[in-house]
C-alpha cells in the first residue's frame, strides 16, 4: 500500500538524506509511493525502520517503498517490477546496489487469478531472482486468515516465508 514517508517516525519526507530514500507507485505510475488507503504498508515500515515513539527493529535503516495494492487490489505484474526495482533501485544494469532485505506483506490467490501458484509462477521467481542477486526476501504466507493456504509469492524457493498462528495454535 506504499508507506506513509510524511509520518515524523518515518522520517518525515522523501528522497535523499530522508529515512524513505525513494520507491514507485505502481497504481499511478509515478514517484511518490504515499500510503493512502490502509496504511498497511506505514505500519510494516515502521515494524522495521521507525524511530521516534516507538523503534523498529531497525530504526536506522532507509527505506525503499513500492505501491503494489490499492484499496485491496493489487497486480501481481506490480510485484515483479517492484522486486525488479528493489534489486536495482537506479536501474542501471548494476545490481550492487540492490536492497538489502525486501519485506513483502502480500499474497495472490492463484484461483481467483487463474495463474499457475507455486514455486515456478511469476512472482515466486521474481523473488527467487532477488535473492540471486543479493537480497533476502521476507514474504507472507499470503494474509489469508484461518484458510492455511500458502500463497504466491510466498510460494518461492528461495524466500523465507512467514506465517502466524492464533491463539490456539492454529
Amino acid at each position: 500500500t506504499g508507506v506513509d514517508y510524511t509520518h515524523p517516525d518515518l522520517g518525515g519526507c522523501l528522497g535523499e538524506g530522508c529515512k524513505v530514500i525513494g520507491g514507485y507507485n505502481f497504481y499511478e505510475d509515478n514517484y511518490d509511493p504515499i500510503d493512502d488507503y490502509t496504511s498497511h504498508g506505514t505500519h510494516v515500515a515502521s515494524i522495521v525502520a521507525g524511530s521516534g515513539t516507538r523503534n523498529g527493529v531497525a530504526p536506522d535503516a532507509s527505506l525503499l517503498a513500492y505501491k503494489t495494492v490499492v484499496s485491496g487490489w493489487g497486480n501481481g505484474w506490480w510485484v515483479i517490477w517492484a522486486l525488479e526495482m528493489a534489486v536495482d533501485p537506479n536501474e542501471d544494469g548494476d545490481f550492487s546496489d540492490h536492497a538489502d532485505v525486501i519485506s513483502i506483506s502480500l499474497g495472490f490467490g492463484c484461483v481467483e487469478y487463474d495463474e499457475i501458484c507455486g514455486p515456478d509462477d511469476g512472482m515466486s521467481t521474481a523473488v527467487d531472482n532477488a535473492v540471486d542477486l543479493g537480497s533476502v526476501v521476507v514474504v507472507a504466507t499470503g494474509n489469508n486468515g484461518p484458510d492455511g493456504m500458502i500463497t504466491s509469492p510466498g510460494t518461492a524457493r528461495k524466500a523465507i516465508t512467514v506465517g502466524s498462528v492464533n491463539d490456539n495454535d492454529v
